[in-house]
């Protein structure tokens, strides 16, 4: 997983699209394709504040964009999975990117979230906070979110892993800025709220630390984890205009933001709870077709594995099998991560969807004449 040449970037009140570009742009430089591949620590904050929503997400259904733009809070999307976000001055983002693979293999992803968490599970530790890794992505105290873990591999062999440390949080903010279902944590015990459910540095540590001391730190314990030195490299004047670049063409872009929007004929939705994270679920039939399909949520995959479902659903029959079928064939595709998604738990999420277009189009007489509703039992 570690290159020979090793970097550290130290960056302060960024952007919400340059301080992705950056991660993006590092984990290029981490390639196996690279004429020098390196593993770089990156330990920043973004200006406060910025919502950022995970890979596979609905911005519209997990923001409300209205009290982002009134709070000036910028938006954008991750190339990482998970959850959306809220980051700031008094939140230490954390990025390491290096080449996925070890020993001639691709590394797992609970395995790089187990190894790379732990100098962060460290320095807390020597603050006198217990924290554990709680899959699917969460450092915990006490049952309580301190810190959210992501990882994306890109088609290159280069991996990227982010850290979202609560040193501080403002949850009335948070509250104000991201939409929260109820789903995500009617499983959590002891919960009654939101603001219930995470916790922060100051609060465990009951003291008032810097984000400065609480990086150095995590830079010192990721030097002792990989027992090697982090030489402290900024980016040159060409990187920045490289990242800049990227940021312009990519995470400023509404394309990107905004890409799992769902269209305004997909009638039917459904949330599937999964031990892999919440799928929000959208769909429109045409009778017993599928006309399009979007699967969305803070679970983690490969993004071919998704499209691959909704390209190849598409003007199929609405039936279960066929369902099942291509969903297993999508993910029976070499090199699939397990990420813990089920292929199982996607079919259920777009079967209960369409069960939900189906009932709406009855209900408000809607159809084709080319595709007309059965009057035949289904399975449910």
């Amino acid at each position: 997983m570690l290159t020979p040449k090793l970097r550290y970037v130290v960056e302060d009140g960024v952007s919400a699209d340059y301080g992705l570009a950056a991660d993006e742009f590092l984990m290029r430089a981490g390639s196996m394709r690279a004429a020098e591949p390196e593993s770089t620590l990156r330990l920043y904050t973004y200006r406060s504040h910025c919502a950022l929503v995970g890979r596979f997400q609905n911005i519209e259904a997990e923001l409300d964009l209205d009290a982002c733009r009134e709070l000036d809070v910028q938006v954008s999307r991750r190339p990482t999975g998970g959850g959306a976000i809220l980051m700031g001055a008094d939140q230490l983002g954390l990025c390491f990117t290096a080449p996925a693979i070890l020993d001639g293999k691709t590394v797992k992803p609970i395995d790089v979230y187990r190894k790379l968490s732990q100098p962060v599970v460290r320095v807390l530790a020597k603050l006198g906070i217990q924290a554990s890794f709680r899959p699917k992505n969460d450092l915990e105290v006490n049952g309580k979110k301190i810190a959210g873990l992501g990882v994306y591999y890109d088609s290159h062999g280069a991996l990227l892993f982010h850290t979202s440390l609560l040193v501080d949080l403002d949850v009335s903010l948070m509250l104000r800025v991201l939409r929260i279902p109820a789903e995500k944590i009617a499983d959590k015990a002891d919960v009654r709220s939101v603001a219930q459910r995470v916790t922060t540095v100051r609060r465990e540590a009951g003291r008032n630390l810097s984000v400065e001391e609480i990086r150095e730190a995590i830079k010192e314990q990721f030097e002792v984890l990989f027992d090697a030195r982090f030489p402290h490299r900024p980016f040159t004047r060409a990187e920045r205009r490289s990242v800049e670049e990227l940021a312009g063409q990519k995470y400023r872009n509404n394309a990107w933001i905004f890409q799992r929007s769902p269209l305004a004929d997909m009638t039917g939705m459904s949330l599937t709870k999964t031990a892999a994270g919440l799928l929000r679920t959208y769909i429109a039939l045409k009778g017993q077709v599928i006309k399009s399909l979007l699967v969305t949520g803070d679970f983690f995959q490969d993004a071919d594995v998704i499209q691959r479902i909704e390209a190849s659903l598409k003007w199929n029959a609405f039936d279960k099998e066929t369902i099942r079928e291509v969903v297993q064939r999508a993910f029976s595709h070499e090199g699939v991560p397990d990420t813990g998604l089920l292929g199982e738990d996607v079919v259920t999420a777009i079967w209960k969807a369409g069960l939900n277009a189906r009932a709406k189009n009855r209900l408000t007489n809607k159809g084709s004449c080319y595709y007309p509703l059965s009057r035949t039992p289904v399975e449910i």
